[in-house]
């Protein structure tokens, strides 16, 4: 879907709808069947559905009638396209794209069981080979996603999907590349710099200075975020807490707290992590795992 097509389809939904309608177990999309409401956030709601004939189940999720306008909807069906590009098994897969009767339009995911990583953070603290395993799975996520020129820009716990194989180790999930930004490795900018200057996107907990500002972001603002989790990880408590503006003022000019409860050269790599100059950061989710795995052997 190019932008002009984009604007003519945020034209027709505008005014269609005050608010969106959660489907009723039965309701029809597409091919599948729903059968229940799973979840709900910002950009919309998921269901559990079913393909009838072969018996597949699927997620599906649903904008939100309000997330509709012509950029919204351009970048949602790119970042479906971007995601399919990787086939990362840390990734979620996305199946298809469509559209309700109503005007809506959802996409259709791999449906996974388990719990979020936000919900396994508040359930305790982690082991250190939970950790282990944890970040390694992420930063193998992360560092696909760079290498096929994506940005998340929402890492975050909500965004994190533990499943639970039958036999194995639990296998994490990457979520949600709704506000996901794309950039060429070809580029003169190596790091493929992205411009959206003066545009904010993303959770305020787990935002990078520069995100904060609206400024031009590129892969290191999700090396930001993953300082945030990784100390969040060990200390069980995020860096910055307050209401959201305290907190992205705290991400611009307070330095980080150190993490004391993670061993010392953890610690350090965190704060370099959380560094306020995207340049003192690592560059990539493969330097900050070696660097990772190299402070355990010290």
């Amino acid at each position: 879907m190019d932008l002009g097509a984009a604007e003519s389809r945020a034209s027709e939904l505008t005014g269609s709808f005050a608010a969106s309608r959660d489907l009723r177990a039965g309701a029809r999309a597409g091919e599948y069947v729903v059968e229940a409401l799973i979840g709900r956030g910002g950009m919309g709601t998921v269901y559990a559905a079913r393909q009838p004939v072969i018996g597949e189940r699927v997620a599906i999720k649903v904008l939100a009638a309000e997330m509709y306008d012509a950029s919204f909807l351009a970048r949602s069906v790119d970042a479906v396209r971007a995601v399919n590009t990787i086939s990362h098994p840390n990734i979620v897969d996305i199946f298809a794209f469509g559209q309700l009767d109503d005007g809506r339009d959802y996409f259709v995911m791999e449906l996974l069981e388990g719990q979020s990583f936000r919900e396994r953070l508040n359930a305790g603290p982690l082991q250190p080979r939970a950790i282990d395993l944890y970040l390694t799975q992420l930063c193998a996520a992360l560092q696909a996603a760079h290498d096929a020129g994506i940005v998340h820009r929402d890492l975050k716990p909500e965004n994190i999907w533990l499943s639970r194989p039958e036999h194995g180790e639990p296998r994490l999930k990457l979520l949600d590349f709704g506000i996901a930004k794309f950039f060429s490795k070809g580029s003169a900018n190596e790091l493929g710099l992205l411009s959206d200057v003066g545009v904010v996107f993303g959770t305020p907990s787990y935002m990078s200075p520069e995100q904060c500002q609206g400024a031009d972001v590129d892969v290191r603002t999700d090396i930001y975020a993953l300082g945030v989790m990784l100390y969040e990880m060990y200390m069980c408590e995020l860096p910055f807490v307050g209401d959201a503006l305290q907190v992205l003022a705290q991400h611009l000019v307070t330095p980080p707290p150190q993490a004391t409860r993670a061993p010392e050269r953890v610690a350090q790599l965190i704060a370099m992590c959380l560094a306020k100059d995207p340049d003192a950061r690592p560059k990539q989710a493969c330097d900050v795992l070696e660097r990772f795995q190299r402070a355990k052997l010290l």
